[in-house]
Protein backbone atom coordinates (compact mmCIF):
# COMPACT_ATOMS: atom_id res chain seq x y z
CA UNK A 1 0.00 0.00 0.00
CA UNK A 2 1.77 3.46 -1.07
CA UNK A 3 2.12 6.20 1.20
CA UNK A 4 4.11 9.42 0.72
CA UNK A 5 7.45 8.75 2.73
CA UNK A 6 7.55 11.43 5.35
CA UNK A 7 11.36 12.00 4.27
CA UNK A 8 10.86 12.06 0.59
CA UNK A 9 8.42 15.06 -0.32
CA UNK A 10 10.01 18.14 1.07
CA UNK A 11 11.67 20.15 -1.68
CA UNK A 12 15.02 20.27 -3.17
CA UNK A 13 17.82 18.94 -0.54
CA UNK A 14 20.55 20.44 -2.51
CA UNK A 15 18.09 23.58 -2.59
CA UNK A 16 21.52 26.04 -3.10
CA UNK A 17 18.96 29.34 -2.74
CA UNK A 18 19.51 28.67 0.49
CA UNK A 19 22.59 28.70 1.11
CA UNK A 20 23.72 31.00 3.65
CA UNK A 21 25.93 33.33 2.27
CA UNK A 22 25.02 34.05 -1.46
CA UNK A 23 22.67 36.62 -1.95
CA UNK A 24 22.05 35.06 -5.96
CA UNK A 25 19.77 32.37 -6.79
CA UNK A 26 20.25 29.16 -7.00
CA UNK A 27 19.40 25.19 -7.84
CA UNK A 28 17.89 22.52 -5.96
CA UNK A 29 17.21 18.57 -6.88
CA UNK A 30 13.37 18.48 -6.50
CA UNK A 31 11.30 16.12 -4.05
CA UNK A 32 13.47 13.82 -2.59
CA UNK A 33 12.66 10.05 -2.00
CA UNK A 34 14.91 10.26 1.04
CA UNK A 35 15.84 11.49 4.91
CA UNK A 36 18.38 14.33 4.58
CA UNK A 37 17.09 17.86 5.19
CA UNK A 38 19.55 19.87 3.03
CA UNK A 39 21.89 16.83 2.10
CA UNK A 40 21.29 13.76 -0.40
CA UNK A 41 19.86 10.29 -0.04
CA UNK A 42 21.02 7.33 -2.61
CA UNK A 43 17.63 6.37 -2.67
CA UNK A 44 15.44 6.96 -5.91
CA UNK A 45 11.64 6.97 -6.60
CA UNK A 46 9.81 4.01 -7.79
CA UNK A 47 9.17 3.78 -11.61
CA UNK A 48 6.13 5.62 -12.51
CA UNK A 49 5.95 7.40 -9.31
CA UNK A 50 5.11 11.03 -9.22
CA UNK A 51 5.72 13.54 -6.47
CA UNK A 52 5.37 17.47 -5.88
CA UNK A 53 6.38 19.71 -2.71
CA UNK A 54 6.58 23.26 -2.30
CA UNK A 55 9.04 24.41 0.02
CA UNK A 56 9.61 27.93 1.82
CA UNK A 57 12.84 28.85 3.21
CA UNK A 58 13.43 32.08 5.40
CA UNK A 59 17.19 32.88 5.73
CA UNK A 60 18.20 35.88 8.45
CA UNK A 61 21.19 37.44 8.70
CA UNK A 62 23.62 38.37 11.53
CA UNK A 63 22.57 42.00 10.66
CA UNK A 64 25.24 45.09 10.38
CA UNK A 65 25.02 48.58 11.90
CA UNK A 66 24.53 51.35 9.32
CA UNK A 67 28.19 52.59 10.98
CA UNK A 68 29.68 49.29 10.31
CA UNK A 69 29.03 49.58 6.75
CA UNK A 70 29.74 52.85 6.22
CA UNK A 71 33.25 51.85 7.96
CA UNK A 72 34.10 49.18 5.02
CA UNK A 73 33.19 51.61 2.29
CA UNK A 74 35.39 53.69 4.20
CA UNK A 75 38.12 50.92 3.43
CA UNK A 76 36.41 50.68 0.07
CA UNK A 77 34.55 47.57 0.29
CA UNK A 78 31.41 47.91 -0.18
CA UNK A 79 29.95 45.29 1.55
CA UNK A 80 25.81 45.45 2.16
CA UNK A 81 23.30 43.61 4.38
CA UNK A 82 19.38 42.80 4.20
CA UNK A 83 16.03 42.58 6.65
CA UNK A 84 15.96 38.63 5.64
CA UNK A 85 15.56 36.27 2.32
CA UNK A 86 12.89 34.63 1.27
CA UNK A 87 12.59 31.86 -1.06
CA UNK A 88 9.32 29.62 -2.40
CA UNK A 89 10.50 26.73 -4.62
CA UNK A 90 7.48 24.64 -6.79
CA UNK A 91 9.17 20.78 -6.99
CA UNK A 92 8.58 17.49 -8.98
CA UNK A 93 10.27 14.32 -9.20
CA UNK A 94 9.58 11.49 -11.43
CA UNK A 95 10.85 7.74 -11.84
CA UNK A 96 11.57 7.06 -15.19
CA UNK A 97 12.80 3.42 -13.77
CA UNK A 98 13.16 1.89 -10.14
CA UNK A 99 17.40 3.49 -10.09
CA UNK A 100 16.63 6.50 -12.07
CA UNK A 101 14.83 9.75 -10.68
CA UNK A 102 14.44 12.88 -13.04
CA UNK A 103 13.47 16.11 -10.66
CA UNK A 104 12.33 20.02 -11.25
CA UNK A 105 12.48 22.77 -9.38
CA UNK A 106 11.37 26.64 -9.96
CA UNK A 107 12.10 29.12 -6.98
CA UNK A 108 10.85 32.31 -6.89
CA UNK A 109 13.28 34.88 -4.52
CA UNK A 110 12.48 37.34 -2.15
CA UNK A 111 14.95 39.78 -0.61
CA UNK A 112 13.92 42.51 1.55
CA UNK A 113 15.16 45.61 2.85
CA UNK A 114 18.91 45.83 0.89
CA UNK A 115 20.97 48.51 2.32
CA UNK A 116 25.02 48.75 0.86
CA UNK A 117 27.88 50.97 1.63
CA UNK A 118 28.79 53.87 -0.67
CA UNK A 119 31.78 55.51 -0.94
CA UNK A 120 32.06 58.60 -2.92
CA UNK A 121 34.47 61.41 -3.61
CA UNK A 122 32.64 65.24 -4.54
CA UNK A 123 33.57 68.21 -5.12
CA UNK A 124 37.12 67.27 -3.44
CA UNK A 125 35.03 65.54 0.04
CA UNK A 126 34.87 61.92 0.88
CA UNK A 127 31.74 60.46 1.86
CA UNK A 128 30.71 56.94 3.72
CA UNK A 129 26.93 56.71 3.74
CA UNK A 130 24.73 53.72 2.93
CA UNK A 131 22.20 53.28 0.19
CA UNK A 132 18.82 51.83 0.88
CA UNK A 133 18.09 50.08 -1.84
CA UNK A 134 14.99 48.04 -0.99
CA UNK A 135 13.56 44.46 -2.30
CA UNK A 136 14.76 42.36 -5.12
CA UNK A 137 12.36 39.60 -5.73
CA UNK A 138 11.02 37.77 -8.72
CA UNK A 139 11.50 34.00 -10.61
CA UNK A 140 14.68 32.64 -10.03
CA UNK A 141 16.61 29.91 -11.86
CA UNK A 142 15.00 26.55 -12.48
CA UNK A 143 16.35 23.25 -12.54
CA UNK A 144 16.71 20.09 -13.92
CA UNK A 145 18.74 16.97 -12.31
CA UNK A 146 18.89 12.99 -13.09
CA UNK A 147 19.80 10.46 -9.89
CA UNK A 148 20.71 7.29 -10.73
CA UNK A 149 21.07 4.30 -8.60
CA UNK A 150 23.89 2.17 -9.36
CA UNK A 151 24.66 0.21 -6.89
CA UNK A 152 23.18 -1.06 -3.39
CA UNK A 153 20.27 -3.47 -2.29
CA UNK A 154 17.13 -2.15 -0.92
CA UNK A 155 17.13 -4.85 1.75
CA UNK A 156 20.54 -4.43 3.22
CA UNK A 157 23.77 -2.67 2.87
CA UNK A 158 25.09 0.82 1.08
CA UNK A 159 22.87 1.91 -1.77
CA UNK A 160 25.12 4.68 -4.11
CA UNK A 161 23.78 6.86 -6.62
CA UNK A 162 25.20 9.83 -8.76
CA UNK A 163 23.65 12.94 -9.69
CA UNK A 164 23.50 15.30 -12.63
CA UNK A 165 21.85 18.30 -13.71
CA UNK A 166 21.61 21.76 -14.64
CA UNK A 167 20.10 25.01 -13.29
CA UNK A 168 19.12 26.67 -16.40
CA UNK A 169 18.93 31.12 -16.82
CA UNK A 170 15.21 31.28 -16.02
CA UNK A 171 15.35 33.80 -13.28
CA UNK A 172 15.04 37.61 -13.64
CA UNK A 173 18.64 39.35 -14.06
CA UNK A 174 16.98 43.22 -14.57
CA UNK A 175 15.26 44.02 -11.49
CA UNK A 176 15.69 47.59 -10.55
CA UNK A 177 16.41 49.18 -6.84
CA UNK A 178 14.90 52.42 -5.41
CA UNK A 179 17.52 54.48 -6.75
CA UNK A 180 16.93 53.66 -9.99
CA UNK A 181 19.52 51.65 -10.09
CA UNK A 182 20.11 48.06 -11.66
CA UNK A 183 20.74 45.49 -9.10
CA UNK A 184 24.25 43.12 -9.09
CA UNK A 185 23.99 39.80 -10.22
CA UNK A 186 23.96 38.79 -6.67
CA UNK A 187 21.24 40.66 -6.02
CA UNK A 188 19.37 39.73 -8.93
CA UNK A 189 16.72 36.60 -8.67
CA UNK A 190 18.58 34.82 -11.19
CA UNK A 191 22.09 34.70 -12.44
CA UNK A 192 21.73 34.64 -15.93
CA UNK A 193 23.94 31.53 -15.90
CA UNK A 194 23.88 27.86 -16.89
CA UNK A 195 25.24 26.08 -14.58
CA UNK A 196 25.99 22.26 -14.58
CA UNK A 197 25.30 20.39 -11.19
CA UNK A 198 27.41 17.09 -10.01
CA UNK A 199 26.79 15.10 -6.72
CA UNK A 200 27.05 11.48 -5.04
CA UNK A 201 25.28 9.83 -2.43
CA UNK A 202 25.25 7.00 0.01
CA UNK A 203 22.41 5.85 1.93
CA UNK A 204 22.42 2.77 4.53
CA UNK A 205 18.84 1.82 5.27
CA UNK A 206 18.35 1.36 9.47
CA UNK A 207 15.63 -0.36 10.93
CA UNK A 208 13.67 2.47 11.42
CA UNK A 209 15.05 4.98 9.47
CA UNK A 210 18.28 5.56 7.39
CA UNK A 211 21.88 7.13 7.31
CA UNK A 212 23.34 9.51 4.43
CA UNK A 213 26.41 11.10 3.25
CA UNK A 214 26.31 13.11 0.36
CA UNK A 215 28.62 15.70 -1.63
CA UNK A 216 27.33 18.41 -4.12
CA UNK A 217 28.92 20.83 -6.45
CA UNK A 218 27.50 23.92 -8.37
CA UNK A 219 29.53 25.26 -11.17
CA UNK A 220 29.16 29.00 -11.85
CA UNK A 221 29.36 30.23 -15.27
CA UNK A 222 29.73 33.09 -16.75
CA UNK A 223 25.85 35.15 -16.20
CA UNK A 224 24.77 38.67 -16.90
CA UNK A 225 26.44 41.53 -16.35
CA UNK A 226 29.81 39.84 -17.22
CA UNK A 227 29.65 38.41 -14.01
CA UNK A 228 30.54 34.80 -12.68
CA UNK A 229 29.35 33.95 -9.35
CA UNK A 230 31.25 31.40 -7.01
CA UNK A 231 30.86 27.71 -7.25
CA UNK A 232 28.70 26.01 -4.50
CA UNK A 233 29.70 22.78 -2.94
CA UNK A 234 27.54 21.22 0.33
CA UNK A 235 28.87 17.77 2.21
CA UNK A 236 25.99 16.59 4.45
CA UNK A 237 25.80 13.62 7.25
CA UNK A 238 22.17 12.86 7.94
CA UNK A 239 20.42 10.65 10.13
CA UNK A 240 16.76 10.23 9.84
CA UNK A 241 14.58 8.11 12.39
CA UNK A 242 11.07 7.25 12.75
CA UNK A 243 9.74 8.12 15.91
CA UNK A 244 5.69 7.66 15.34
CA UNK A 245 3.85 5.21 13.21
CA UNK A 246 3.87 2.17 10.67
CA UNK A 247 6.89 0.01 10.68
CA UNK A 248 9.40 1.50 6.98
CA UNK A 249 9.92 -1.32 4.11
CA UNK A 250 13.08 -1.95 2.64
CA UNK A 251 12.25 0.91 0.01
CA UNK A 252 11.32 3.32 2.57
CA UNK A 253 8.36 4.21 0.69
CA UNK A 254 5.26 1.72 1.28
CA UNK A 255 4.29 1.13 4.83
CA UNK A 256 2.34 -1.80 6.41
CA UNK A 257 -0.51 0.59 7.25
CA UNK A 258 -0.97 3.85 4.84
CA UNK A 259 -4.01 5.14 6.97
CA UNK A 260 -1.64 5.61 10.36
CA UNK A 261 0.20 8.62 10.76
CA UNK A 262 4.07 8.48 11.02
CA UNK A 263 6.44 11.30 11.99
CA UNK A 264 10.07 11.24 11.15
CA UNK A 265 12.80 12.59 13.33
CA UNK A 266 15.83 13.90 11.43
CA UNK A 267 19.50 15.70 12.29
CA UNK A 268 22.05 16.43 9.91
CA UNK A 269 25.52 18.33 9.58
CA UNK A 270 26.18 19.79 6.58
CA UNK A 271 29.52 21.87 5.57
CA UNK A 272 28.74 24.42 2.86
CA UNK A 273 31.44 26.54 0.38
CA UNK A 274 30.87 29.39 -1.71
CA UNK A 275 33.47 30.64 -4.36
CA UNK A 276 34.32 34.05 -5.06
CA UNK A 277 32.52 36.66 -7.49
CA UNK A 278 34.13 37.68 -10.98
CA UNK A 279 33.07 40.77 -12.48
CA UNK A 280 34.25 41.15 -16.19
CA UNK A 281 37.29 38.84 -15.51
CA UNK A 282 38.11 40.61 -11.84
CA UNK A 283 38.05 38.41 -8.97
CA UNK A 284 36.37 40.43 -5.89
CA UNK A 285 38.40 39.41 -3.00
CA UNK A 286 35.97 40.13 -0.61
CA UNK A 287 33.69 37.64 -1.12
CA UNK A 288 33.46 33.85 -0.86
CA UNK A 289 32.42 32.28 2.34
CA UNK A 290 32.83 28.67 4.59
CA UNK A 291 30.49 27.39 7.18
CA UNK A 292 28.86 24.77 9.01
CA UNK A 293 25.69 23.96 9.87
CA UNK A 294 23.62 22.04 12.34
CA UNK A 295 19.71 21.12 11.33
CA UNK A 296 17.16 19.63 12.88
CA UNK A 297 13.84 18.71 11.84
CA UNK A 298 9.89 17.10 11.98
CA UNK A 299 8.21 15.44 9.18
CA UNK A 300 4.81 14.32 9.55
CA UNK A 301 2.98 12.51 6.78
CA UNK A 302 -0.41 10.64 6.43
CA UNK A 303 -1.41 8.68 3.31
CA UNK A 304 -0.08 10.55 0.65
CA UNK A 305 0.77 13.42 2.23
CA UNK A 306 3.54 15.19 3.83
CA UNK A 307 4.54 17.82 6.17
CA UNK A 308 7.91 19.20 7.49
CA UNK A 309 9.71 22.07 9.20
CA UNK A 310 13.44 22.26 10.14
CA UNK A 311 15.75 24.73 11.24
CA UNK A 312 19.39 25.35 11.10
CA UNK A 313 22.07 26.98 13.10
CA UNK A 314 25.70 27.59 11.97
CA UNK A 315 28.28 26.18 14.31
CA UNK A 316 30.88 28.19 12.77
CA UNK A 317 31.79 30.61 9.99
CA UNK A 318 34.08 32.19 7.58
CA UNK A 319 32.73 34.70 5.68
CA UNK A 320 34.82 37.25 3.49
CA UNK A 321 33.85 41.04 4.26
CA UNK A 322 31.31 41.77 1.05
CA UNK A 323 28.36 39.62 2.97
CA UNK A 324 27.00 38.78 6.36
CA UNK A 325 27.01 35.58 8.32
CA UNK A 326 23.86 33.65 8.58
CA UNK A 327 21.90 33.70 11.93
CA UNK A 328 19.86 31.45 11.25
CA UNK A 329 17.40 29.32 8.87
CA UNK A 330 13.91 28.07 8.84
CA UNK A 331 12.05 25.58 6.34
CA UNK A 332 8.72 24.66 6.02
CA UNK A 333 7.62 22.32 3.41
CA UNK A 334 4.04 19.81 1.81
CA UNK A 335 4.40 17.11 0.07
CA UNK A 336 2.47 14.98 -2.69
CA UNK A 337 2.69 11.85 -4.03
CA UNK A 338 0.65 9.45 -6.51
Amino acid sequence: MKITQIAALGVAAFSMASTAHADHGGAGTGPDASGPITGLSARTSAKDSLAFGLDMAIATPDHRSNETLRSLAGKHIHAHDQNHSETYTLGASYGLGDNLSLSATLPVIRRIAIREGSHAHVSGVTTNSVIDRGDSQGLGDAALSVKWRFTGEHHHGWEAALLAGLKLPTGRTNVIDDQGERFEPEHQPGSGSWDPILGMALTRPLPRGSFSVSVVHQIALSGSQKTRLGDRSRISVSLTQRLIGPKIDYHGIRTVDAKKTAVDGLIELSGEREGRVREDGITDVYTGARAAFLSTGLRVGRGQWSVGINGSLPLSQHVRLSHSETASRLRLSFGRSF
